[in-house]
């Protein structure tokens, strides 16, 4: 009777594990497979990820000139080859200086033109005062004087000059 009893227990323990298996296998969730026709194509797949992008290579872009951008003419990220047209600067600030620059150098050529009547009036006067030393008419002071006089004369030209030479340098650079 013993053997009995533990040979009931086992197929119940067996049908037990049975049923068990079997609810367990009715309620798993059913696989679902996708199936693709074999084909060659491109793969995309995109990644999201934070981090900090470094260039293969870096290229600074300047300008000659500091002013207000009016246009930009390219997108971020555009390829652009030397000499490509990238921003168009307000010119009004440096329309403005050259136009001073130019004003400026009007002011000099006069200035220029005065002294070169200077030095020859100052010509004029030292040939008179060596006309008069020599007739005994006048004192050698008068004439060291008009030297000195013609000698300053050629020095404001020359000090001119290079003031012009300076300005359309300047203005040749804005």
């Amino acid at each position: 009777m013993k053997h009995t009893r533990l040979r009931w227990a086992a197929i119940a323990a067996v049908a037990a594990l049975a049923i068990g298996a079997g609810l367990w296998w009715a309620q798993r969730p059913a696989v679902a497979y996708q199936t693709e026709t074999v084909a060659r194509a491109d793969i995309e797949a995109t990644v999201t990820a934070i981090g900090t992008l470094q260039p293969r290579r870096y290229v600074d872009v300047g300008a000659q000139v500091s002013g207000q951008v009016t246009r930009l003419r390219v997108e971020p990220g555009a390829q652009v080859a030397k000499g490509d047209l990238l921003v168009e600067i307000d010119p009004s600030v440096q329309r403005a200086t050259v136009d001073a620059g130019r004003a400026q150098l009007a002011g000099l050529r006069a200035q220029l033109a005065e002294q070169q009547a200077q030095r020859r009036l100052a010509e004029q006067q030292l040939a008179r005062q060596r006309q008069l030393s020599r007739d005994g008419a006048t004192r050698e002071e008068d004439v060291q004087t008009a030297e000195a006089n013609l000698a300053m004369a050629a020095a404001r030209i020359g000090h001119l000059s290079a003031q012009l030479d300076q300005i359309q340098a300047t203005l040749k650079a804005d």
